[in-house]
């Protein structure tokens, strides 16, 4: 097996942080019996790391990815893996390590001063957010040229593993191969018309919406055309225009439908964004980043 490792940071290339994940990596793959044939590094630059990785899978067995840094604010590792695949949709790009640094932070407040954490967003079956792996229980519109999101959740398999291992505490020992009993059935997320899911933490980019979110993706091409691509997400943009929606048959809102200028689409994302702010899922410098985001972008200009 050949592996690669890919470390990303902009701080590897200037010098200023050592790549020592890199060599405990190596070290590692080699006492796996796992040759390492390649070591690359690159900056934090979606593109490059998408051509960084598309290069890792075309001449590689294994690919590795890690961090000069760790996770941060910034990091494109999620964005460029989807951006590398070879999906029909487009990779869904909207940051999620914000959000996830504030609760970090929210957590450690938690544990070191007893601050309560902000109320969980996650779906449940009680309040109508978590449904059944179907189009009608979720309400997923019917989008033109697009697929559909029914039944493609992995399975949840349940095994067998015998009277002598605990599977609680993975105490004990297995005595025979583990035999299948059953799939369990699998409930995923609610959505609103859009198609977006009704529940979670999101971002203020995705409260004011350009497209369809999902948190999936189908495959192309090759012999797994046609099934789900691991954990790749997807985006499928709303049409620019009412009459351009309506020439494809797309039932969800145009853009020009939904926000009537450019500034219309800046403010939207800034009451989103103040909003989560003040429920503490988000932090100012990167409300304020995302903000200048969409300032900056051509939507309705």
């Amino acid at each position: 097996m050949r592996a690669e490792i890919v470390s990303i940071g902009t701080e590897l290339l200037l010098g200023t942080i050592n790549d020592t994940n890199a060599q405990y990596l190596a070290q590692r793959l080699a006492g796996l019996g796992i040759d390492c044939y390649y070591v690359s590094q690159v900056g934090d630059n979606l593109e490059r790391i998408t051509e960084v990785l598309r290069r890792a899978w075309d001449r590689s067995d294994l690919t590795i990815t890690t961090g000069g840094l760790g996770p941060t604010a910034d990091d494109l590792t999620r964005e460029s893996i989807a951006a590398s695949a070879k999906v029909i949709m487009p990779p869904w790009l909207s940051p999620s390590a914000p959000m996830r640094a504030a609760l970090m932070k929210q957590f450690v407040a938690w544990v070191t001063k007893g601050t309560p954490m902000p109320p969980s967003r996650y779906p449940t079956i009680a309040d109508g957010t978590l449904v059944k792996d179907s189009v009608a229980a979720m309400g997923f519109p019917g989008i033109p040229g697009r697929p559909s999101p029914e039944n493609l959740a992995h399975p949840l398999l349940d095994y067998d593993l015998g009277p002598h291992l605990n599977y609680q505490d993975a105490s004990g020992f297995l005595t025979a191969a583990p035999k299948l009993k059953r799939s369990l059935p699998q409930l995923v997320v609610k959505v609103d018309a859009d198609g977006n899911e009704v529940a979670g933490i999101k971002s203020p980019l995705q409260m004011a919406p350009l497209g369809t979110y999902v948190g999936w993706n189908v495959t192309a091409s090759g012999p797994l055309k046609g099934h789900v691509c691991g954990n790749s997400g997807g985006w499928i943009p709303f049409a620019k225009t009412k009459a351009e929606r309506l020439a494809s048959g797309d039932p969800r809102p145009s853009l020009e439908e939904r926000y009537r200028s450019h500034d219309e689409y800046v403010q939207a994302v800034s009451k989103a964004a103040s909003k989560l702010v003040q429920e503490r899922y988000l932090q100012q410098q990167d409300a304020d980043a995302m903000i200048k985001q969409a300032d900056a972008s051509d939507i309705r200009r």
